[in-house]
């Protein structure tokens, strides 16, 4: 049987885990890969936006027209078929989110992606950042990363669908000693463990020293409880 996790529990885990981020050796700039700035605000976990210097695919329409040597000749073009792709070196901001599904019962990552300009990159530009494979996401084999509207800010956001969320969170309470742990300590493990899983999806390594410095604190203040 599943367990699936409680909104009560990711809250109070949610604001241990912050607590407890805020108390480990942090990075100093916002290029860093690690994402060890999370806040708790308005019910979720907030990341500060991060920026990566990435080779961008951008893809666009394009028109087609024909010369003035071919206007004679009828040329056919579906217009929704025909698109320019062009690769750049440039920074890209991402902006990460982590919020409760009441549906799901589980936690679920949430980001945004731009360019320096402000442009929104498309889903299969991000496909493409995460080096997956794009004739793979034709079919529906990257059905994992979805598009949907940020269910607090009301952003267009791209998400990890959390269809297999509660069968890993049920193996993590298994594997963390929950049971000799406040409900705090133990939520904030269970998330901890999560993100360390899940991060490493969107190209976001979870270090062990972070993951080990996170979890010490939880244990010092379950201890001290």
């Amino acid at each position: 049987m599943l367990h699936n996790m409680k909104r009560k529990d990711f809250l109070v885990g949610s604001e241990a885990l912050t607590i407890a981020f805020s108390k480990c050796q942090r990075s100093n700039d916002n290029e860093s890969l690690t994402l060890d700035k999370w806040n708790f605000e308005n019910d979720c976990l907030i990341h500060p936006p991060i920026t990566r210097n990435q080779n961008v695919q951008t893809t666009t329409p394009d028109l087609v027209h024909n010369d003035d040597e071919q206007e004679e000749e009828e040329v056919v073009v579906d217009h929704e078929q025909v698109t320019v792709s062009q690769t750049t070196l440039s920074y890209t901001e991402w902006h990460f989110s982590v919020v409760y599904s009441d549906t799901w019962q589980v936690p679920v990552l949430y980001f945004q992606v731009q360019q320096s300009d402000g442009q929104p990159l498309w889903r299969q530009d991000v496909l493409g950042l995460l080096s997956l494979d794009d004739e793979k996401s034709n079919d529906d084999s990257w059905h994992f990363l979805s598009q949907e509207e940020h269910p607090v800010t009301g952003v267009p956001s791209f998400f990890l669908h959390p269809c297999q969320t509660s069968a890993l969170l049920n193996i993590l309470k298994t594997h963390n000693k929950v049971s000799t742990q406040s409900l705090e300590s133990s939520s904030a493990s269970v998330i901890l463990s999560w993100m360390s899983i899940v991060l490493p999806a969107v190209g976001l390594p979870f270090p062990p020293g972070v993951y080990s410095q996170v979890q010490d604190f939880l244990d010092l203040d379950n201890s001290s409880k």
